[in-house]
């Protein structure tokens, strides 16, 4: 059975439980599409199906950081404050500076690490075991992907 791999802090909300069947939904709280589309399918997803799947939201953080963290994420839990671009978008078309679909699934924030610890032959040899036919793979193109 694969493994279910996350680089999570302690959850913000909720509580996640393992399932056979899992949903990761990977957002940034300045993200409007995360807002249009995502959270609300997730919600209903969620709703429908969380007795036999399990559901995790994991916002996360690659850009804009003065919005896309952890303190501005426990407000739209909260009480579904908005920041940055998702606030423009919803006071520019709805009149609205809070969110009224609140994730009302298990959600955590991402941890930060340094690159050193992406590195780590371990982590290395466990996305290698994932590439179909690796050990097939000719020396040659084996050391490319490790560099």
């Amino acid at each position: 059975m694969s493994k279910f791999h996350l680089n999570i802090q302690k959850l913000v909300q909720g509580e996640f439980k393992i399932k056979k069947v899992n949903i990761a939904f990977v957002f940034q709280v300045n993200c409007p599409g995360c807002f249009i589309y995502g959270i609300p399918i997730i919600n209903n997803l969620y709703r429908l199906f969380s007795s036999n799947v399990g559901f995790i939201g994991v916002a996360t953080a690659f850009e804009d950081f003065e919005y896309n963290n952890e303190a501005n994420l426990k407000l739209l839990l909260d009480n579904g404050k908005l920041v940055g671009e998702t606030k423009k978008y919803f006071k520019s078309n709805y009149g609205l500076s809070n969110y009224s679909e609140i994730p009302k699934f298990p959600v955590a924030f991402t941890s930060i690490i340094f690159f050193v610890k992406l590195i780590h032959p371990d982590k290395i040899e466990a996305i290698c075991n994932a590439i179909p036919n690796f050990s097939n793979i000719s020396e040659k193109e084996k050391e490319i992907l490790l560099m």
